[in-house]
């Protein structure tokens, strides 16, 4: 299966390391390919320094030395300097003695008549570093210098400090991404914490200790996920006095129907007395006891029914009280919402500053070239935590106007 990751999938510890690492990494190569050539180069001046003694020595020599030991003291200096070769050329130019095997090559005439200045030739398609000397006589004596050999020490040399160098890249290594573990890991939880209150689950601590940006944004969004506790308190009380209230006033309902009832029937009796007393009245003469009796029943009623009433008016008093301790509720209910408003607006403020150091954060490394990728990183990781802290902070605030809007209604 192809792998369609990008650079932006990978962890921050991982990218962070990555770049200090290959940092490391290219500085040891630009520092070996320098300390190579610097090397190479200071090598190359101590064999000319070296070729001129030598060369010196010899011109100096053959001023009294006769011409049947010239051969054999070139070829013994040759032999005991590690010379590429060694001869003394005539004032005409013709070549007196040398420690070539057989006959001496074809050289330039110009390199062979140079008596002063050091110069770099071929012989043989070999390239060596010739080394001249004037003698009182008028000859000159010519030193070969292998710049092989030079580069050998230097390669040798070489060897051992990329082994070094090696060594000391892959121990920095280990401490960078153990470092850098140690600084990326409060954000990975920061952000799994803030992942886990955004699907609603607020019992999750923020548990960051270290008291740079990062420890501030985690104390800061510590203490607006204790105010969202302490606001989901405040509602459930809220809403534990609502039930209780709503229950009270169900009760007096009932009751309040009951008496009603009550009244209802009442009047159906008074009624129903006011025509038997009709009734009655026609038949006053006749039945004048019994409307006696009737009109004193009347009068028992009707003062039952002016009891109920009584009673009614109390019930709607204690409806009416229980309704404004609702209403003192509700406005408790509407201060703290105001509250927590005012604290998502705190926390945003704060994600909103995080947000803007970190898009300076961003162009301070721009401007630091390569040495500020790694900040670069750092800072898109502190934007992208600021930008799900205002998110948080905007569904709190959502939530909160929901339920203004619902007690203002």
């Amino acid at each position: 299966m192809k792998d369609t990751r990008t650079l932006g999938s990978f962890p921050l510890r991982i990218k962070v390391s990555a770049l200090v690492v290959l940092a490391l990494a290219g500085l040891a190569i630009a520092t070996g390919l320098s300390n190579y050539f610097y090397f190479r180069a200071v090598l190359k001046h101590e064999a000319i320094g070296r070729g001129k003694a030598i060369s010196g020595t010899l011109a100096s020599a053959l001023v009294e030395m006769p011409d049947s030991a010239i051969g054999s003291t070139i070829a013994s200096v040759k032999k005991e300097a590690n010379l590429a070769y060694v001869e003394v050329v005539g004032p005409n130019g013709n070549i007196i003695a040398h420690t070539f095997e057989g006959r001496a090559p074809a050289q330039e005439t110009t390199v062979l008549k140079e008596a002063e200045r050091v110069q770099e030739t071929s012989i043989d398609g070999n390239a060596v570093i010739d080394v001249p000397a004037p003698v009182i006589t008028g000859s000159i004596v010519h030193v070969g210098l292998d710049p092989g050999a030079a580069t050998t020490m230097v390669l040798e040399a070489q060897k051992l400090l990329i082994g070094i160098t090696a060594a000391a890249l892959f121990v920095f290594t280990l401490l960078t991404v153990f470092i850098v573990a140690r600084f990326v890991d409060p954000l990975r939880k920061l952000t799994q914490v803030a992942r886990r209150i955004v699907e609603g689950d607020l019992t999750q601590k923020v548990e960051v200790t270290t008291s740079d940006e990062v420890g501030e944004l985690a104390a800061a969004f510590a203490q607006m996920v204790e105010k969202l506790k302490e606001v989901l308190r405040a509602l459930q009380d809220s809403v534990k006095l609502l039930t209780d209230a709503g229950n009270e006033l169900g009760q007096s309902t009932s009751e309040q129907s009951q008496t009603i009832t009550r009244q209802a029937t009442a009047l159906q009796q008074t009624q129903v007395t006011a025509q038997e007393i009709k009734q009655t009245s026609l038949l006053a003469a006749q039945k004048a006891e019994t409307v006696l009796k009737l009109t004193e029943k009347a009068d028992e009623v009707s003062s039952q029914g002016e009891s109920a009433i009584e009673k009614s008016l109390g019930g709607l008093t204690d409806i009416r009280a229980q309704v404004d301790e609702i209403a003192a509720k509700i406005a408790q209910l509407s201060e703290r919402t105001q509250q927590i408003g005012g604290i998502t607006q705190t926390v945003k403020d704060l994600a909103d500053q995080s947000n803007m150091l970190a898009l300076n954060a961003a162009i301070d490394a721009v401007r630091s070239g390569e040495h500020g990728k790694g900040f670069a990183v750092v800072a898109r990781e502190i934007r992208s935590l600021a930008d799900q802290s205002i998110q948080a902070t905007n569904r709190v605030r959502e939530i909160l106007e929901d339920i203004g809007g619902a007690i203002r209604v």
